[in-house]
């Protein structure tokens, strides 16, 4: 055989080699990403009522997730105190909700924080959230 036939036979065959993805690396595995920290629009969420006024409070604390897979879920977890509730637990924004009896002095504080966990199943914590009530009633 001639050079140039086994040259051409040669060509040829890892012509036919690069075709069929034989003599390619494999295609790698995609690398995992890892689920960030959730960030906070605010640690801290306030309701105040003075006498019979309307109750001023805070907008809705907003959770961000990052990295990690998408879609996240959400679950807001309280750490302390037992009267005061997520008004939306499973979502990414919420709002705090509890009973204060109209006519009395009330204070009323809790720490909630949500935890985000990601489809691959991976969980991150926001960071906590300070939540205060308080009514303001005087003689």
């Amino acid at each position: 055989m001639t050079r140039t036939r086994l040259f051409r036979c040669l060509a040829s065959l890892f012509a036919a080699l690069a075709v069929a993805g034989a003599g390619t690396p494999a295609t790698a595995a995609p690398r995992a990403v890892p689920l960030n920290p959730p960030t906070v629009s605010s640690t801290s969420w306030d309701w105040y009522r003075h006498f019979s006024d309307p109750p001023r409070y805070d907008p809705p604390v907003v959770v961000t997730a990052t990295g990690g897979v998408a879609p996240y879920s959400y679950l807001w977890q309280r750490l302390s105190s037992t009267n005061i509730s997520a008004s939306n637990p499973g979502e990414p924004s919420t709002s705090f909700s509890t009973f204060i009896q109209p006519g009395k002095t009330t204070l009323r504080t809790a720490v909630f924080r949500c935890q985000v966990t990601d489809a691959a199943g991976s969980v991150a914590y926001a960071p906590d959230v300070t939540v205060t009530f308080e009514q303001e009633w005087g003689d």
